[in-house]
Order: C-alpha cells, then structure tokens, then sequence
C-alpha cells in the first residue's frame, strides 16, 4: 500500500530498543481470600506529542520512557506509592497531566510539568463503592470468585482537557442468578484544572449485557462489547 492515500507503509519493520519495564514486587491486593490479583492488569500510551511512552505492567507503577529518539529510548521516571494495582492510564490532551485508576477503584492525578518528576496533585478513593451491580445491590469484595475481576475500567480526558472521566463497569457474576449476564456501567465525571486538581463529581449509569468499556477520543462516549453476541454499544451519558 505504499503511496496510497493511507500513507506509506514501512515494508520491513525494524526493532528500535527494547525497554526494560521490570518493577519491584507488586502490592498484595486483597481479593477473596487469596493476597494474589487474579490477572496482570497491563496498559501503555503515548503522550500527544509522542515525546513519552507510559507503561504500566501488572504492579503499582507507571514508568515513562523519554521516546523523543526511539532508538535511544530512556526511563524517565517511575510513579509509585499507588498501593494498589495500575489498571488504566491516560494522559491530557496537553500532556501535563497524567490520570490513572487502580485495581480497587482509586483515582490518581499527577502532574508532569517536569516529567522527571510526576507530582501527585488529586486522590479520588471509593468508586467500587458508588457503582453499584445492576440489581442496585454493593456486595462486599470477598463475595466474589478468586478468579473473579472486581471490574474493568476506561478512563480518558476530552480534547478541551477541562474534565477527567472514569468508566467502571462491573459484572453481576454470582451476585444473583437472575442478573448472571448483566453489568453496570457508572461513569464519573469531573471538572480539572490545569494543574490537576478535581471538582464537581457527577456520575451516570447504563446497565447492560456488555464487558471491557473503552472512551471515545471525546472522552465521553462510552463503547462496550458483548461476552455473548458480536454486539458492540455506544452511549454518551446525560
């Protein structure tokens, strides 16, 4: 497809560097009765100018890559002290902030005025909490299977960077036989500065038959996939 109107296409691919992502040990996140998390959560990103890559790979840490010069990729720094698993990541729109969520549902914002140093500028704690199964019902954590995932998450900012939104969407699983095959989705919206502070929570819920959500680049349409039929859903919350 070289010279076609999709762009040029590189015929023989070449490895540039390989980047060394290993971390100290994990958190011991809590699920059942078992110390041990059930998958390796993994996410990796872009910043907008394609200057620095995010990677975070099953522990508590984001680490960014300086890919200015892919050939001569560099750890940036690495962001820990979460407690908890990384799930999923996003950077602004601008690239000065950095947003993740973590296994148990705790929001972290940090700063990358100087990326060699990430500063941690808004905790939000308690979203498992606020999204509730699609039979209005919260279990504990511990009711669920040790191979059970407490919910999948998406979080993304929208091209004017002026809000954060974060997706949970959490599977009945054995909560009630009646709801085996249905999930909610609650999508938490807040106001944020520039500098990273949050503010003005709202928060919308769909319930569905879907699975992993994901985030328009608008940062607000909602897209999810059905476990069962090739059905694909697009909602925008109110």
């Amino acid at each position: 497809m070289t010279g076609s109107s999709y762009g040029t296409w590189p015929a023989r691919p070449r490895l540039l560097r390989s980047l060394d992502a290993s971390v100290t040990s994990p958190p011991q996140a809590a699920v059942g009765n078992s110390l041990a998390v059930p998958f390796s959560p993994q996410d990796i990103a872009f910043s907008p100018g394609g200057s620095i890559l995010a990677s975070a790979t099953g522990t508590d840490q984001v680490t960014l890559w300086n890919v200015t010069d892919p050939a001569h990729a560099s750890r940036m720094a690495t962001i820990g002290g979460a407690g908890d698993f990384i799930q999923a990541f996003a950077f602004s729109p601008r690239g000065n902030l950095l947003a993740a969520v973590t296994y148990h549902g705790t929001v972290l914002v940090y700063s990358l005025a100087d990326p060699a140093r990430p500063a941690r500028t808004a905790t939000v704690r308690g979203l498992l909490a606020r999204a509730r199964y699609t039979d209005g019902q919260s279990q504990p954590d511990e009711t669920l299977c040790a191979t059970c995932s407490l919910a999948s998450y998406a979080v993304a900012f929208p091209p004017d960077g002026h809000t954060l939104t974060v997706v949970v969407d959490r599977r009945e699983g054995n909560v009630t036989s009646a709801y085996s095959n249905a999930a909610r989705d609650t999508v938490f919206t807040w106001n944020v500065t520039s500098s990273g502070a949050v503010s003005g929570l709202t928060i919308a819920t769909r319930n569905g038959e879907d699975s992993q959500p994901t985030l328009a680049p608008d940062g607000r349409t909602v897209a999810d996939g059905s476990p069962t039929s090739n059905a694909v859903y697009l909602w925008t919350p109110p």
